[in-house]
């Protein structure tokens, strides 16, 4: 309603240990986010609190606060310098949390983004512990326009790598469209329950 707030629905068809687990996750642009999550399994929905931003996103190498993203206010950013990345220019960004808070809801002392300078997609980013110990790096490709009127544009291939455990998550978008009409009732706590 305040045109700021992000809302987004994401519903599993694949793999069959994950199939039918459904999030809801709500940005708030002037407060703590709202996370739930439906476990077919227990038949329930789940509201997570905001620490949960750290914790894995339905068993993959990508935590909560990745798929929902990071306020850019809570981080101090800075640019280190530019490099190529897959044959395009970008603007290396170093984020350092504001907080003590933001580094605890986020499980980050410190994030890298590679971000393309021709579409403002970021390819890759890095992720470093409170320690200052190297955990997780991200590659992102098959770049695309996905609305040409708005100039938008997104990965529909990424990767993130765990380098404490060397497993790797992939999530690949096969169909993507911009501009569809959804009702509100279809980012509620008990609509995440229904099959799409």
């Amino acid at each position: 309603p305040n045109g700021i707030d992000r809302q987004r629905v994401i519903r599993f068809l694949a793999p069959a240990e994950v199939k039918g687990t459904a999030t809801l996750l709500v940005e708030h642009a002037d407060g703590d986010d709202d996370i739930w999550i439906y476990l077919p399994a227990l038949r329930k929905v789940r509201r997570l609190i905001a620490n949960n931003k750290k914790d894995s996103f339905v068993g993959t190498d990508f935590s909560y606060g990745d798929i929902i993203g990071h306020r850019i206010e809570d981080w101090t950013h800075q640019l280190v310098g530019r490099e190529t990345v897959g044959g395009s220019e970008t603007y290396v960004i170093e984020a350092v949390p504001r907080s003590d808070a933001v580094r605890e809801t986020s499980g980050y002392g410190k994030r890298k983004v590679w971000i393309r300078a021709d579409n403002h997609v970021a390819v890759k980013a890095t992720y470093w512990n409170g320690s200052g110990t190297l955990i997780k790096e991200l590659e992102a490709d098959d770049v695309r326009i996905i609305d040409p009127k708005a100039d938008k544009w997104q990965a529909f291939h990424l990767t993130m790598h765990n380098r404490q455990t060397g497993h790797r998550t992939e999530l690949v978008f096969t169909k993507l469209d911009v501009g569809v009409g959804l009702r509100d009732e279809e980012f509620s706590e008990r609509y995440l329950n229904k099959e799409p």
